[in-house]
């Protein structure tokens, strides 16, 4: 019970800013093992995968979601046929067609690449989206971001446990 108020900024802290800033906190103040706090973060990174995945399937499946995506589809075609701009609307498409390519070709391994990365841009949020990309069914995106978030942490919290060993050791000397 008295570290309550630790565990409370811990799960603040991961749920706001991420693993850049849990890990380092639940190492030094929390868990105080590198393997305790790595297992506790891809914990919540799991159970923040099945609520991004529930918010993508609800929201998939709102009626005035899809209505009004078939609405401005219609009126951008409209638009195309009319305007003098169809060249450019080609070139990025042929643009966005190209980011899909890579992604694509990435596949699987991107999946985990892009879940492993702790900064803005990676993550889970963007690896459940581009596993949406590619389609891939519901467990088996499940298990290729946790394969990530795992690495992530167990990258990370071994980094800031050397980190903080050095500190220690210079600052007993």
């Amino acid at each position: 019970m008295r570290n309550i108020h630790r565990i409370i900024v811990f799960l603040l802290l991961h749920v706001s800013v991420g693993r850049i800033a849990s890990i380092p906190v639940g190492t030094s103040t929390l868990f105080h093992k590198w393997y305790i706090t790595s297992f506790v973060v891809a914990l919540m990174d799991f159970i923040q995968v099945l609520f991004l995945n529930f918010i993508y399937n609800v929201v998939a499946r709102l009626e005035f979601i899809s209505n009004a995506y078939r609405r401005i589809k219609i009126n951008v075609n409209k638009f195309n046929r009319r305007s003098r701009i169809k060249r450019a609307l080609k070139e990025e498409r042929r643009f966005h067609s190209r980011m899909l390519v890579r992604a694509q070709a990435l596949g699987q391994i991107g999946v985990v690449i892009i879940a492993a990365i702790p900064f803005i841009g990676g993550g889970m949020w963007s690896g459940l989206l581009l596993a949406r990309l590619l389609k891939l069914n519901r467990f088996k995106s499940i298990l290729l971001l946790m394969v990530g978030s795992i690495a992530c942490s167990v990258i990370l919290s071994l980094s800031y446990s050397g980190i903080l060993g050095l500190i220690v050791s210079f600052s007993n000397r």
